[in-house]
Formats: C-alpha cells, structure tokens, sequence
C-alpha cells in the first residue's frame, strides 16, 4: 500500500499492482516541493499511470482535474479503485502512453507526470513524442522519474528547470516556456 503525501487526501492509502513500482513517498514529496505552485486550478495527465499515485496526489493538492492512461488492465482497475476510494470521477484510459501522446488532439494540459517502468522505455524518445505532441498547454510542467544514471534528457523546446537523483530514481522537471 502506498499513502497520499499531503493535500486533503493526505495519509489515505492507495491500492497498488503487484507488478508496478511505486512512487515512493520522498520521492512524491519532492516533486510536490518542485511543482506544488503549479498544481492548483491545473489540467493534469498522469501517463504510464500505474496506481494513478500522482495524478491523485496532484487532486488532493487541488489539481482541477486529472486524466489517467496506462495500458495495463491491472493499472486501470487499481486507478479506478483508487478514484472511487477518494470519491473522485475522473477520466482512466487504457491505451500506450506513446500512442495516446502521438494522438491527442484535445484540451492541452498544465501538468504532466511521466513514471514509465525504468528499464521498458527510452527516456528520450518519450521526451521527444511528448514535445512533438499536443498535450503541452504553453507553461506547462513536465515532471519525469526514471532511473538513476540516465542522463539528462534535453529537447528543443522543452526547457529542463532541474534534474535530481534520489537513491534509484532520478526526477526531471522541464518546463515548456509560453506564458
């Protein structure tokens, strides 16, 4: 089980898959130290969802509203537990993280969580179909775990605003200038 780290569903326990990694508590808490400013009022996307942890984290700190994509039917059912447990409706969307990037042509959003599984997914392919998109609202952030000793992603228009190692797992935060 894993725990909502701060905001009005601070301390709740969230359902986890057996076969996904969980964002650990320290590791929410300092993406929320990084991002936290921007969470309020946001549209949030919360790709390679798992448990949907983040995109949950980011409604109990008062996100407008947060979509779901993970393309595992375990993942879908434990967001959709997850949801139903915090008394949230929400969008949960079973599809690969990449193909929905390339696809979407809808509302942009403000924040966007990628946790793909480490060793499954290139960095800076995903880095690069996500600036390629449409997913991105201008000012919009970027927050990016992946494993540690991954160097620094970097694209063209997506400006990275810092890059932290904390034990296994590395966080990116990038930022798309605009506003």
């Amino acid at each position: 089980m894993l725990r909502v780290t701060g905001g009005t569903y601070r301390g709740m326990l969230l359902h986890c898959p057996k076969n996904i990694r969980p964002s650990a508590g320290r590791i929410k808490e300092y993406i929320f130290s990084q991002v936290g400013e921007f969470t309020p009022g946001a549209r949030v996307l919360d790709l390679f969802a798992g448990s949907g942890a983040l995109g949950i984290e980011a409604l109990s700190r008062r996100a407008e509203e947060a979509v779901f994509v993970d393309k595992s039917y375990h993942s879908i059912l434990s967001i959709k537990k997850n949801l139903q447990k915090v008394g949230i409706e929400s969008n949960v969307i079973k599809a690969d993280a990449i193909r929905f990037i390339a696809a979407y042509k809808s509302e942009p959003f403000d924040l966007v969580f990628l946790d793909p599984p480490y060793n499954d997914y290139d960095p800076h392919t995903i880095l690069e179909a996500v600036e390629k998109s449409k997913i991105l609202q201008k000012g919009a952030h970027i927050v990016f775990e992946m494993t540690a000793g991954v160097p620094c992603p970097e694209t063209k228009k997506i400006l990275s605003n810092s890059f932290r190692t904390l034990g296994d797992t590395s966080i990116g935060i990038w930022f798309l200038p605009g506003l």
